[in-house]
């Protein structure tokens, strides 16, 4: 039995870590003054200062958003790892990279951004480009959703033994994280960049991430031994 992590705390994690993205796009959009405009700009910032605080706030709060997912990823390796070692021992490594990719990008924000934004100066709106494409782009857009994509495909597809619908959830959710990663690595473009109905579909995929958080929590939360090894169901049934 897990002494630390109990099925219904790592559902509290779950639906923690379903909630708070929602909080730092809340603070990044407070950051450019709920201006869409302004927000798909993200340069438009430099010069801002007094947006300068609300910026860090914003980039501490996305960094939090990904912690929660750490103790989830850990608890389903040991839940999961006797359907195959090998194979758990990949979807944790793609599990904790989303997380470490996902807060590094975070962290850029509240520390680089800040005195760029101070700074107001032409060559401090060009550096703000380039640092800004490499979070959103490369970290956020590319590289953590591949990480995120493997943990989401591999880990719905060793749960469909309990509940098909909410294995098949996981691995299209998986799916879309794959296809937005390779989506903005052909185009250029970030998840939030939505030119045509195609890309629409892709994130939004992508987006079933989220209520298949949610629905893990509440399994969890409601079924604690379901995802037991073998050897302790037995131990347990006796």
């Amino acid at each position: 039995m897990d002494r630390h992590l109990t099925p219904r705390v790592v559902a509290l994690f779950c639906w923690a870590a379903a909630g708070m993205p929602l909080v730092a796009l809340v603070i990044f959009m407070a950051a450019y003054r709920f201006d869409v405009g302004r927000l798909a700009d993200l340069p438009s910032i430099v010069g801002d200062r007094n947006a300068a605080t609300t910026l860090r706030w914003a980039g501490l709060a996305d960094l939090l958003a990904y912690l929660p997912i750490a103790p989830i990823v850990v608890y389903l390796h040991r839940r999961l790892s006797d359907r195959g070692p090998d194979l758990i021992r990949l979807l944790t490594f793609g599990g904790l990279a989303y997380v470490l990719l996902g807060s590094l990008g975070g962290t850029l924000f509240a520390t680089v951004g800040p005195p760029l934004v101070q700074d107001g100066s032409a060559a401090a709106r060009v550096t703000f480009a380039a640092f800004a494409n490499l979070v959103t782009l490369t970290l956020w857009g590319t590289l953590e959703l591949i990480g995120l994509g493997v943990w989401l495909i591999g880990v719905g597809w060793l749960t469909t033994a309990e509940n098909r619908v909410f294995g098949i959830f996981g691995v299209v959710a998986g799916i879309g994280s794959m296809l937005s990663a390779a989506r903005t690595a052909i185009t250029g473009r970030s998840v939030a960049d939505l030119p045509g109905p195609l890309d629409f579909v892709v994130v939004g995929l992508l987006g079933l991430y989220v209520p298949w958080l949610v629905w893990l929590g509440v399994r969890l939360y409601r079924e604690r031994s379901q995802w037991a090894p073998a050897s302790e169901q037995e131990r347990e049934a006796v």
